[in-house]
């Protein structure tokens, strides 16, 4: 198993092998010092509460425009677009 990380790929290995990093002077990283941490690839899509959904929709009726408002929400138009035609 591989991760990469920056421009690195970084590999996992067993613990017994740690030995013949050493051994070989092979640097290596214990992920123990938490100096990391983990991203999953792909895009999750951002969920609004009610009252989010609430204020979106005052933004729009109050002339905020949709672009204006993904940005201020941090969020796609599309998805915007989707709480304006309640579709969300």
């Amino acid at each position: 198993m591989s991760i990469k990380y920056k421009d690195k790929v970084v590999v996992i290995v067993e613990i017994e092998d740690i030995d013949k990093l050493n051994e070989s002077k092979i640097k290596y990283e214990t992920l123990e010092n938490g100096n990391y941490y983990v991203v999953q690839q792909g895009r999750k899509r951002k969920r609004f509460n009610n009252e989010q959904v609430k204020q979106i929709k005052e933004d729009l009726d109050n002339g905020l425009s949709i672009r204006k408002c993904a940005e201020k929400w941090n969020t796609d138009t599309k998805l915007i677009m989707r709480i304006k035609n309640n579709e969300y």
